[in-house]
């Protein structure tokens, strides 16, 4: 995707995205770290906490999905 994108991300301005790979990388180390070096009972842990604790994953995720999209429909439109 990348390369077959690249002319066209750089039409638009989003140049790259390693910036929010990055991000990504760094919260998901950090969530993966709290649970498995944090305090109690992991299970419970998990079970209680994971769908608010992703939400910034996810979002960043998705985010990124997005910017291909739109990359992709530009190209397609061009």
């Amino acid at each position: 995707g990348y390369a077959l994108l690249r002319a066209v991300r750089q039409r638009l301005g989003l140049d790259n995205d390693l910036w929010a790979w990055g991000a990504l990388a760094v919260a998901v180390g950090v969530l993966g770290g709290a649970y498995v070096f944090g305090p109690g009972n992991l299970e419970l842990w998990l079970a209680t906490s994971v769908n608010r604790t992703t939400i910034f994953v996810a979002l960043m995720a998705w985010w990124m999905v997005a910017t291909w999209a739109v990359c992709a429909s530009a190209a397609v439109l061009e």
